[in-house]
């Protein structure tokens, strides 16, 4: 047994250390993906200019806390383009021994900021956890499992089917050919087609595209216009050998992002990667979009700080708000 109680908290500020220590903790994550390795962290909250705070529970649990500074308030979040938090839950920690030790992440921490919010990726969503003061908000993606062309499409729905086989030959599709700049726009292009304000400047997000697209477990495609060669549909996936993520992602309006992601299907079951994850099953209208594809619907907890506290910090952030427009 693993005597969670008596572990305590360790903030780690020498990112360099912090570094070995994390890589050594998620090469036996229960729940390792791109979006626990520290590189991807690290520098998510550098373009946001927050700050990145790794905290270890001994050898066996960690958390890389992303700090936002609002005025004189700060935040522990889950930023934009990352689903979940950065966690990693050591293999050697026995099943019954889990609940309690994750319920660690809900107390009080020396130097990490009382508001917090967690995501927790599907494989950490373990039954038992009630922590206190925080309130559970279930959230949802769709995960298709990869297969070839003809076979993923008996999943689809008719009108998928009807969409890719009306359109499939007036497109190319290419394996890392994507021009980054035109895919940010076609990015931006889609907040505001659904009164989202984008979270990055189209320059912050090419940089964060650009920095991301040169790690080794993502995965850039694109869908270009076979009369014109315009980029119509482009992605960047992140890889494991497990699952792919659906992670920057933008289309013209119209059928390309649906035979960009049917090629996309059958590329992943060539590379021998099981399941993709289509990042969220959240907005409508997205939501019915990535449905049509067949996947299975995965739940996922995402748990916000409610007390006393956590409402004071929300009223002030509401207030800088409106105070930063005038």
């Amino acid at each position: 047994m693993i005597p969670t109680s008596n572990i305590r908290p360790t903030v780690v500020r020498d990112l360099d250390v912090a570094r070995e220590r994390w890589n050594n903790l998620n090469a036996v994550n229960i729940a390792s993906s791109p979006f626990t390795e520290f590189t991807f962290a690290e520098r998510l909250a550098e373009i946001f200019g927050w700050t990145l705070v790794p905290v270890f529970w001994g050898d066996v649990l960690g958390v890389c806390f992303v700090v936002r500074s609002r005025a004189w308030t700060k935040d522990a979040v889950v930023p934009p383009f990352a689903p979940f938090s950065c966690i990693a839950l050591s293999e050697s920690v026995p099943i019954l021994d889990r609940v309690p030790l994750l319920h660690r992440l809900f107390e009080d921490i020396p130097s990490i900021p009382f508001s917090r919010v967690y995501s927790f990726d599907p494989r950490l969503c373990i039954t038992g956890i009630s922590p206190t003061g925080y309130q559970l908000a279930e959230k949802q993606t769709y995960v298709v499992q990869t297969a070839p062309l003809n076979q993923a499409m008996t999943s689809f729905s008719e009108g998928t089917k009807r969409h890719f086989n009306r359109s499939k030959d007036d497109y190319s599709f290419q394996i890392d050919r994507l021009p980054l700049s035109t895919l940010c726009e076609l990015v931006s292009d889609g907040y505001r087609h659904h009164n989202q304000s984008a979270p990055l400047q189209t320059t912050q997000l090419e940089n964060l595209a650009t920095e991301m697209g040169e790690l080794p477990f993502a995965r850039k495609m694109g869908l270009f216009s076979a009369e014109t060669v315009e980029l119509h549909a482009g992605m960047v996936l992140l890889c494991s050998q497990e699952k792919a993520w659906y992670w920057l992602v933008g289309s013209k309006r119209g059928p390309a992002m649906t035979v960009l992601l049917a090629n996309a299907i059958h590329y992943l079951h060539e590379q021998n990667i099981p399941s993709f994850d289509l990042m969220g099953a959240n907005t409508d209208g997205i939501t019915e979009f990535k449905r049509r594809f067949g996947g299975d619907l995965v739940s996922y907890s995402h748990w916000i700080r409610t007390d006393g506290s956590n409402r004071l910090l929300s009223k002030m952030g509401l207030l800088i708000r409106s105070l930063r427009r005038f």
